[in-house]
């Protein structure tokens, strides 16, 4: 993990952790008597808790979670776990069924490191978080084994969680086999803008007057994690229209504010987030985005109009309005024209925002805007000339002077592009 994605994760756990009746670091301390343990297998049981420990089980779509998993003997003696180094990897991952009754793995495995499990003893081995969001990124189809997008945590009903841990191979010394843990059941329902605070609570209005106060160098600035966790729980949308308010009042905090509004963003559907995307979108098409919050982070002005969309695909003139932007960045020679004489034609103060190769492309496949059975004409009149052409492939280079230049190529068949890479 590099040092921008390790900086935005610091501040996120510990407004996660801090989050009251969802997860919280002292939920590792539970009583032995308390807890609920999976079938043994050879020795070993498997457990996954809820942190903190009696946390609610009761969420909003959006909203956090955590889990904690530990494995524990119960033959009576140690249990050793491993013979080498490369025996140490032993495999954790998280499994959850969704109302429809679909199952999806996580698409990322833990590898634990335990040399020994101590007689009828417990080892803490990880921890599972993360968000309630529209889509599941980051988890498989339980046949494909292969990422599927299509589920969503938005449904409202149960979702039901448990771990798998196994060992596929061990020497004889040590501890092979799969086990899951007990299951641990989500209940998770609309909560209606209607139904939500209107105006910030006393506490987040004194939380605010020291985040939008002077900075004294602070980092992360003195409010930052009470407010990120406030703003990603459903029933804050006061506050978060609140900081809407905020955004072109208080420019010198502007960074911080977009910050916030991004955490909520990005799975908490209100109507913020209308005003928050369409704010994005003016952003995209006249230039001057928000200044970097933290060092290292890229805010992107180009997910909160995103995940707006995924609510809502009805919106088709906000829809047409991002579309615009991306298919202009994704053309140079297009975004920045040059006179006859061969050199770059001044650009006009207040026109859009260059969003780069990555961000374009990401706009024009998330909006359907390039898609499987397009013609090579369609494609060209928004990429513009391809690079290379043959009777079955098809690519254009994004020429940005980078050393390594971005390509997108495509299968062709009967005219018809396909299997975009």
């Amino acid at each position: 993990m590099n040092s921008r994605a390790l900086l935005v994760f610091a501040v996120y756990a510990l407004a996660v952790m801090q989050t009251p009746g969802h997860v919280k670091a002292d939920g590792l301390q539970t009583k032995e008597a308390e807890l609920k343990w999976g079938e043994a297998v050879n020795g070993l049981r498997g457990r996954l808790a809820i942190s903190p420990e009696g946390g609610t089980r009761s969420y909003h779509p959006g909203e956090p979670f955590q889990f904690i998993a530990s494995i524990k003997g119960v033959s009576g003696k140690s249990v050793r776990m491993t013979a080498t180094a490369n025996e140490m990897r032993l495999h954790t991952s998280l499994h959850v069924r969704i109302p429809n009754g679909r199952v999806f793995p996580s698409a990322s495995r833990a590898r634990v490191l335990l040399s020994q499990i101590p007689p009828d003893g417990s080892e803490f081995i990880c921890l599972f978080d993360g968000r309630l969001n529209a889509s599941i990124k980051g988890w498989l189809g339980a046949q494909t084994l292969e990422p599927d997008d299509a589920a969503s945590f938005h449904q409202p009903g149960t979702y039901t969680f448990w771990f798998e841990y196994e060992v596929p191979s061990a020497r004889p010394s040590a501890w092979s086999g799969k086990l899951e843990s007990n299951h641990i059941t989500l209940i998770v329902s609309d909560l209606p803008p209607a139904q939500r605070l209107q105006v910030p609570t006393a506490a987040q209005l004194d939380e605010l007057r020291i985040f939008l106060g002077p900075s004294k160098g602070e980092y992360p600035h003195p409010g930052t994690i009470e407010l990120v966790n406030a703003m990603i729980h459903t029933e804050n949308e006061g506050l978060a229209l609140y900081l809407m308010g905020q955004l072109d009042k208080n420019r010198a905090k502007r960074g911080q504010i977009f910050y916030l509004l991004a955490q909520r963003a990005a799975g908490i559907d209100g109507p913020y987030l209308r005003k928050l995307a369409d704010w994005c979108v003016g952003i995209l098409e006249h230039g001057n985005p928000p200044q970097s919050p933290l060092p290292g982070f890229d805010a992107s002005v180009t997910d909160p109009p995103l995940e707006y969309l995924h609510f809502h695909p009805e919106d088709v003139k906000l829809r047409q309005r991002i579309v615009a932007v991306a298919e202009l960045s994704a053309n140079i020679p297009r975004f920045f024209p040059k006179g006859p004489d061969g050199v770059y034609l001044p650009r006009a103060p207040g026109g859009p925002l260059f969003l780069g190769f990555y961000d374009s492309m990401k706009i024009l496949f998330d909006q359907k805007a390039l898609h499987d059975g397009m013609s090579v004409e369609e494609v060209t009149a928004i990429l513009g000339r391809p690079s290379s052409q043959g009777p079955t492939e098809i690519t254009w280079t994004y020429a940005n002077g980078a050393e390594r230049q971005p390509q997108i190529s495509a299968d062709v068949k009967d005219g018809k592009l396909s299997n975009f890479r």
